[in-house]
């Protein structure tokens, strides 16, 4: 397929060999590119590079709704221009990520911090778990004003209201009580076993003696006779 281009800044014969892949060769060939289009590549950047980016990653969440398309530009444009200054940041040198990296790491750090944890005990230790951290370490270790602020006295869970505290011990007492009783079944369940098996072992060696000694009778009674 050829292209028909015009231009009053360069030549006609302005011409260069760059390499593109060919798809009849399945390689990397060397063609000719007129002047133009190096002269648009060397000043190519800001729109252009937003717009090539936001093509290549763009979000796929397909809406019913138009306005969607609108905000799924925005986040994409937000997140590109983002990572520009990611690049020439310190945090690059530690941690390179490109730009589809780049937004799912973004999209995990909301995962985090907006998750709802589950407050559920552990039947192991009866206790409730620790939380797990809310926010994550790339915030919490950027030194960027993070100050400490006085909170109220009494400490509740910061999902629920005040019957938390009530509730989740109702829930630990409910689990100690369960399992005291397994144990108390367990223990009895052993004594009755063990007390099954010394009294079979019992019976079994007093019919041996038994037997043995109701034999060793009548071969002396025998033997007298």
């Amino acid at each position: 397929m050829h292209y028909s281009v015009v231009s009053t800044n360069k030549g006609v014969f302005t011409l260069q060999r760059v390499s593109r892949r060919s798809n009849q060769e399945i390689k990397r060939v060397l063609v000719d590119q007129p002047g133009m289009f190096k002269a648009y590549n060397k000043g190519m950047g800001g729109f252009d590079r937003m717009d090539q980016n936001v093509g290549a990653h763009r979000i796929l969440i397909g809406s019913k709704k138009w306005l969607w398309l609108f905000f799924a530009f925005l986040a994409d444009s937000a997140l590109q221009n983002s990572w520009l200054p990611y690049r020439m940041s310190a945090a690059n040198g530690r941690f390179s990520l490109d730009l589809l990296a780049f937004k799912r790491q973004v999209a995990i750090v909301y995962l985090k911090v907006f998750a709802a944890e589950r407050n559920v005990p552990n039947f192991m230790s009866g206790r409730p778990p620790n939380k797990k951290r809310r926010v994550p370490d790339d915030l919490r270790k950027d030194g960027k004003y993070h100050y400490l602020e006085n909170g109220p006295k009494r400490r509740r869970c910061i999902h629920s209201d005040k019957k938390t505290k009530i509730i989740l011990w109702s829930v630990v007492v409910a689990v100690v009580v369960v399992r005291i009783a397994v144990e108390v079944v367990v223990i009895v369940v052993v004594v009755v076993v063990v007390v099954v098996v010394v009294v079979v072992v019992v019976v079994v060696v007093a019919l041996v003696l038994t037997a043995s000694l109701v034999v060793k009778v009548v071969s002396y009674s025998e033997y007298t006779v």
